[in-house]
C-alpha cells in the first residue's frame, strides 16, 4: 500500500488525482499543433470555429439537458483543449479589443449575476427548470454559456490594461 501511495504522488495523472493536471498533461502534446492551427486559419476562419465551439459545447448541451460531448461538465482534457484554442482566436482575432473595460466588467457582472440568479431560483426556490435531476442548476458549470462568457469578458478586460 505504501508503494501505491509513493507511486501516485510522483505520477499522479495515472490515478487522476488532479483532474487539471490530468488534463492539462493530455493537451500538452497537442499545444504546437494548436498554435499552428490558429496561425494558419484567416480571422474568419477562426471565428467560425469559436462560435461553433460555443454553440455545440455550451448552448447545445444547455438545450440538450446533458453531456453531449462527455466535457464532465468542463473538467476534461477536451474542454481545456477548446478553451485553449478559444483563448488563440481571442488573441489572434482580437475579439472585443475594440469594446470599453467597463462595458466589459459590467458583461461580466451580467453574465455571474444570471448564473447566480439561476442557481438561487433552482436550488433555494426549489424552481425546477428543464434541466436533468441530477444537473439541478446548470448554469453553474465551467462548460456554462454564462461561465464562458464571463471568463471571456475578464480575459479581455485583463488584456487591455495597460
Amino acid at each position: 500500500i505504501y508503494l501505491d501511495a509513493v507511486w501516485e504522488g510522483f505520477i499522479p495523472v495515472s490515478k487522476n488525482l488532479y483532474w487539471y493536471l490530468t488534463a492539462y498533461f493530455c493537451i500538452f502534446f497537442f499545444i504546437p499543433f494548436f498554435n499552428r492551427a490558429i496561425a494558419a486559419l484567416n480571422d474568419k476562419q477562426l471565428k467560425v470555429i469559436g462560435v461553433s465551439v460555443f454553440l455545440l459545447f455550451c448552448i447545445l448541451q444547455l438545450l440538450a439537458k446533458r453531456e453531449v460531448f462527455y466535457t464532465n461538465r468542463g473538467y476534461s482534457a477536451l474542454w481545456l483543449a477548446l478553451l485553449y484554442i478559444l483563448g488563440g482566436i481571442l488573441k489572434r482575432t482580437e475579439f472585443l479589443q475594440k469594446v470599453k473595460g467597463y462595458a466589459l466588467v459590467a458583461l461580466y457582472l451580467l453574465f455571474v449575476a444570471i448564473t447566480w440568479a439561476e442557481k438561487y431560483i433552482v436550488d433555494y426556490l426549489n424552481i425546477n427548470m428543464p434541466l436533468d435531476e441530477a444537473r439541478k442548476s446548470c448554469l453553474v458549470e465551467y462548460t456554462s454559456p454564462t461561465v464562458l462568457l464571463s471568463a471571456v469578458m475578464l480575459l479581455v478586460f485583463f488584456q487591455s490594461l495597460k
